[in-house]
């Protein structure tokens, strides 16, 4: 999107190509609904790293450029990252979106690019960079991340608070990292501050207790995760299915994700009755 505004793309796939599956830079209250970016990879520039070619880039070039929206969106063998908001001007919100298998070539494990599955904010870690006068706040809710290749949900050194509702993560190696710049004129990463973080699920991070790295609690507003501020025991048995062949499924016929037991709690789990993870909304609780 180079500069729309109102305008809804729904029901796209964008796949096997090099470049970013969509892309936007400009415009604003655009929709991008039910639509599906896999299998991207550019084998040829930066050494075949395949960095830079994600599923979705939200980069609003400008802080007007509000209200722009990722929902029911899967991200799959990309490249590089699943979603991702870096350098964003204004505030942008992805809901009910999966990202599973990105930062490797299409098919397989090898390694390519960064490959995380939410990517969302920072401004890079240079001396001088762009960013609006008052640093956006990014909404991402009711998401879930499986087995990219590196972390699951991640605040990219962003310069202010991120809020996580309802989100599940499984099998990252941190399932969810919330790592800040210390301020604009600072090049020095701290733990997050100011995100409100609600409702989250963690299960079997690749590293081991990782559930959520470079967090600091007392700048956070931290409530009713599987992790903080108490850590609660999730096991298998919490789950209905952990077959991750599911999220693959085909679509419904209006374009909806498909019905899936992946990562879905059990009613008799205590999680289920906390509305924690990413099947459930705040309206639930």
């Amino acid at each position: 999107n180079q500069g729309g505004n109102h305008n809804i793309y729904e029901n796209l796939a964008m796949h096997d190509g090099m470049a970013i599956g969509f892309y936007l830079v400009r415009g604003s209250n655009n929709l991008v609904l039910k639509c599906d970016a896999y299998n991207n990879y550019d084998p040829v520039s930066e050494n075949g790293t395949g960095g830079n070619v994600d599923g979705f880039g939200g980069h609003p070039a400008s802080a007007s450029y509000t209200g722009n929206v990722f929902k029911g969106c899967r991200a799959w063998y990309n490249s590089d990252d699943g979603f991702d908001l870096i350098k964003a001007q204004a505030a942008y919100t992805i809901e009910d979106c999966w990202a599973f298998y990105n930062g490797y070539k299409p098919g397989g494990f090898v390694g390519a690019g960064d490959g995380t599955g939410f990517k969302a904010g920072g401004y890079g870690m240079r001396s001088k960079v762009k960013m609006p006068n008052e640093i956006p706040h990014h909404v991402v809710k009711n998401c879930l991340a499986y087995k990219n290749k590196n972390k699951g949900f991640y605040a990219n050194h962003h310069l202010g608070g991120i809020s996580w509702f309802n989100n599940t993560g499984y099998q990252n190696p941190s399932n969810f990292c919330m790592l800040n710049r210390k301020s604009a004129g600072e090049i020095v990463d701290v733990d997050g501050y100011d995100h409100i973080i609600r409702n989250n699920l963690s299960y079997k991070p690749r590293a081991a207790g990782k559930h959520i790295v470079d967090v600091n609690r007392e700048e956070c507003t931290i409530i009713n995760n599987s992790f903080l501020p108490v850590d609660m025991t999730v096991g298998e048995d919490d789950f209905v299915s952990l077959d991750p062949a599911q999220l693959t499924l085909p679509r419904k016929a209006d374009g909806s994700l498909p019905d899936i037991d992946f990562l879905k709690l059990k009613r008799n789990s205590k999680l289920y009755d906390a509305g924690i993870g990413f099947q459930f909304s705040a309206q639930n609780l």
